[in-house]
């Protein structure tokens, strides 16, 4: 049997029935490392701009879930608040 691609995967991901909905914990978690894997990344996160344009971390694949609630960006801060400010995907090694 043939092996299925990350992107393949990440299509399935979509297209079947999901057990939670976007911005749970395990959904976020299921995307994320979903993400990563796409990507062939060591590590991934899902951040969110709030109304008063700070970014804050919903889930990482490399930290726990509460230590999450800790970080909070500026927009344009660091490479997460420069990849928000400029609505673009950045990469780094």
């Amino acid at each position: 049997m043939e092996e299925k691609s990350a992107f393949a995967e990440m299509i399935e991901f979509f297209r079947g029935k999901q057990t939670s909905i976007p911005g749970d914990p395990d959904y976020n978690a299921a995307v994320c490392h979903r993400l990563v894997n796409a990507a062939s990344a060591e590590e991934g996160s899902i951040w969110r701009l709030d109304g008063n344009r700070h970014l804050r971390l919903i889930y990482s694949t490399d930290i726990t879930q509460e230590q999450c609630a800790e970080f909070i960006l500026r927009e344009g801060e660091g490479i997460t608040g420069a990849a928000a400010l400029a609505l673009e995907t950045i990469a780094v090694n």
